[in-house]
């Protein structure tokens, strides 16, 4: 989320996490001129909004360094960490030790791409899988962020660790049946951004509205 008028909108829903990216090159990037995230940690604007208790704000960060992370999760009241880069088990857990809730994301392809989740098992609160990026040199051989595209998630069966995970990557409004039929035990949320988005950081909250009815029931 990006904009003040369009986070307060989707609290409306009761959405269970929010995400705000802190990576400055993302078009999502959340910076101080996007707004203020007041004492009970909603983004406001003329006024203070409430929050409904469930919502996590989940901060995103890119191989950021932990006492950054630890200083922008305070600064924005945030609830959790969404690990999206090279991070180590060890930095992850040096994060959760603060007692913020952990994401750590994977890109994966086939069912061997889910022995890089091993050393992070205990370590973080849950995984997230999303599709495999195509390498960009400008990132060292590896590019960072979401492709809206969706992968094979048939091999999410293939999954046998015990840490529960968000599916990510292409999910549209049209997916929610699908998903629900998939019958994964260790599922435990879904990420949807891009195909709910009017521009970059603006979501289209009827849309959201659908799925999040639909995905629920």
């Amino acid at each position: 989320m990006k904009h003040p008028h369009n986070i307060q909108e989707l609290l409306q829903h009761n959405p269970d996490f929010i995400g705000f990216i802190f990576y400055e090159k993302s078009p999502r990037f959340f910076g101080d001129s996007c707004g203020i995230i007041d004492t009970n940690g909603i983004v406001e604007t003329h006024g203070r909004a409430s929050q409904p208790e469930t919502t996590k704000k989940i901060g995103v960060f890119v191989n950021e360094t932990v006492e950054n992370i630890l200083k922008i999760a305070e600064k924005y009241h945030l609830d959790g960490i969404q690990f999206h880069g090279k991070e180590s088990p060890e930095e992850c857990l040096q994060i959760r030790e603060k007692g913020l809730l952990t994401i750590k994301a994977f890109n994966v392809e086939n069912k061997e791409d889910f022995e890089q989740t091993k050393p992070y098992e205990y370590v973080v609160d849950f995984f997230l899988f999303d599709t495999r990026l195509p390498p960009a040199p400008s990132e060292g051989g590896r590019a960072y962020g979401g492709t809206g595209i969706k992968f094979d998630w048939q091999i999410l069966k293939q999954y046998k660790g015990e840490t529960p995970f968000f599916l990510s990557g292409g999910i549209s409004e049209s997916d929610a049946e699908t998903i629900k039929s998939l019958h994964l035990p260790q599922l435990y949320a879904v990420d949807i951004n891009s195909r709910f988005e009017i521009e970059p950081g603006l979501k289209h909250i009827e849309n959201i509205k659908k799925f999040i009815t639909h995905i629920r029931n």
